[in-house]
């Protein structure tokens, strides 16, 4: 009989009948709690990018957004995989009751990680004249680039103390730690900034600040998730195995930021600050199908774990088929949304961008294909298959800078977004063909053709309507009609059950601090 560290709570019991309904209700749980801070998150990103374009103008937001996307680049290298590390390897020694091993993995994460983050932060402050004057021929962007340098080791420590609460299943403060508190923060300070007329250094001096108060939030919340952290408890951590860990990982994440900021940096070597500005706001919308993904994925990895590690691939199927049953009903109608509203979507970043809808579309049918597919990506990296996920990435960036490098120069802005788009559909065909040969997921589902059909009878009775009723009511007849239909005839008993479930819970959030101040 093994014995458990105090403060850790045991596994639960497992049988193969009571696994996926386990799963399942965790899943629903945390979805609930995720989805309400991941909608918050991508709501406050979206004001703050339409306040920082209509501040900056097309070309200081272009300025802006290739700081930004140097900045994030480099991240990708200071994490080093850690906070994926981290939330694999707490998540197994908690299942465990190794207490030890579970210090031991945050500390090592921790200090490699704000340790890398300050080295190439101080190699980022250096080297910023010379990026700004030789690759981008814009040397009024250095002083930005060397205030978004400071943000780094505190972007780290965000994502390590956000993935060891994910650990814990503590969706929680997961959620608070890395989609409400930076960018409520900075949210505050832009609308600040907004009326007062600032200029590029204050909006890049308020992400700094916002992402230093998100990093104090993330530590402060280590004391609630993981007591023994600050005790005498020796750590412990098998170094060996997640440095290896951390490499394959530390290099799926440069690719992919690679992959996804390419556009943006050939843009800014190869054309001008405000085609940067305007790919920017078109990609910005364009991405609303992976945050609608990940609210389901992303409570969806520690149960991948445990089902992984306990060998129940029953269970791990009719997780990933739930999983992408909901994903596939949501993200197919955000492109009908985008194709319905784009003019008005567009409007909001003010009428320098209304040219963005020659690229917004092709990026948007892109991503829902890719999203639509399932989340192929994560299974391959919680079950060990990391390289593959790598070689689908190293394949990819290869393919979008080739076919960059061969539009942008002619197209401008509308290359970058074909090349990007392309590249996103390949990388889907090959993920449906490894989700099929490693898992025997199915690429094609009759549910996905029941979401396709009800999308386009809803979208084409939207499209009837332009002519004749205001984009206002539009838009709340095609929302009511999607989930009108979808409920009664997309969802299935399950789904429902564990929807109000959800709603449930997500009720229970809302009123608990009232129904508080109440008894008090």
């Amino acid at each position: 009989m093994t014995t458990l560290a105090p403060g850790i709570a045991p596994p639960e019991p497992q049988t193969n009948g009571s696994v996926s309904r386990s799963a399942l209700g965790r899943l629903a749980r945390g979805t609930s709690i995720y989805t309400m801070g991941t909608a918050l998150n991508k709501l406050l990103l979206l004001v703050i990018q339409v306040l920082l374009a209509r501040l900056l103008r097309i070309s200081g937001y272009g300025l802006y957004s290739l700081g930004f996307n140097a900045l994030i680049l480099l991240q990708s290298v200071a994490l080093f995989g850690l906070d994926q590390s981290v939330l694999r390897y707490a998540a197994l020694y908690r299942n465990r009751g190794q207490a030890e091993f579970i210090k031991g993995t945050l500390l090592a994460s921790l200090t490699l990680g704000v340790g890398m983050s300050l080295i190439l932060a101080a190699a980022l402050v250096l080297l910023a004249p010379s990026l700004s004057a030789s690759v981008f021929r814009e040397p009024q962007l250095a002083p930005a680039i060397r205030m978004f340098a400071l943000a780094l080791p505190f972007l780290n420590v965000t994502r390590i103390t956000g993935a060891f609460a994910q650990s814990h299943h503590d969706i929680f403060r997961m959620t608070a730690i890395q989609q409400i508190s930076q960018p409520g923060l900075n949210l505050l300070l832009v609308c600040a900034l907004f009326f007062l007329g600032a200029g590029l250094r204050w909006a890049v001096g308020a992400f700094v600040v916002s992402a230093a108060f998100s990093a104090f939030v993330g530590a402060y919340s280590v004391r609630s998730i993981f007591p023994r952290f600050f005790s005498s408890l020796r750590a412990r951590f098998h170094g060996v195995e997640l440095v290896r860990y951390s490499l394959a990982l530390a290099a799926i994440a440069i690719l992919y930021q690679l992959f996804w900021r390419a556009p943006t940096l050939l843009l800014g070597h190869l054309s001008e600050a405000a085609q940067v500005g305007l790919y920017t706001a078109a990609a910005t919308l364009a991405s609303p199908p992976g945050f609608i993904s990940l609210i389901f994925a992303q409570p969806f990895m520690p149960t991948m774990v445990d089902l992984y590690e306990q060998r129940d691939f029953e269970s791990l199927g009719s997780l990933y088929t739930t999983v992408t049953r909901w994903t596939q009903m949501v993200v197919i109608p955000s492109l009908g949304i985008l194709v319905l509203f784009r003019r008005q979507i567009l409007a909001l970043f003010g009428r320098d961008f209304q040219s963005g809808d020659r690229i917004l579309i092709p990026l948007g049918l892109a991503w829902m294909i890719y999203y639509a597919k399932g989340p192929v990506s994560a299974v391959l990296d919680m079950t060990g298959r990391q390289i593959v996920d790598l070689a689908n990435l190293a394949g990819v960036l290869v393919l979008s800078l080739t076919l960059g490098l061969w539009l942008i120069p002619k197209y401008g802005v509308s290359g970058a977004g074909w090349a990007i788009s392309a590249s996103v559909l390949m990388w889907s065909a090959a993920e449906l063909a490894e989700g099929w040969i490693y898992f025997r997921f199915p690429p094609f589902s009759k549910h996905l053709f029941q979401s396709l059909f009800l999308a386009g009878i809803v979208f084409g009775f939207g499209a009837f309507l332009q002519d004749h009723v205001s984009p206002i009511a539009e838009a709340i007849s095609v929302g009511a009609s999607y989930a009108l239909i979808s409920y009664f005839f997309g969802l299935t008993p399950t789904d429902r059950d564990l929807l109000r479930r959800a709603f449930q819970r997500a009720s229970a959030l809302l009123t608990r601090p009232v129904m508080s101040r109440a008894q008090d």
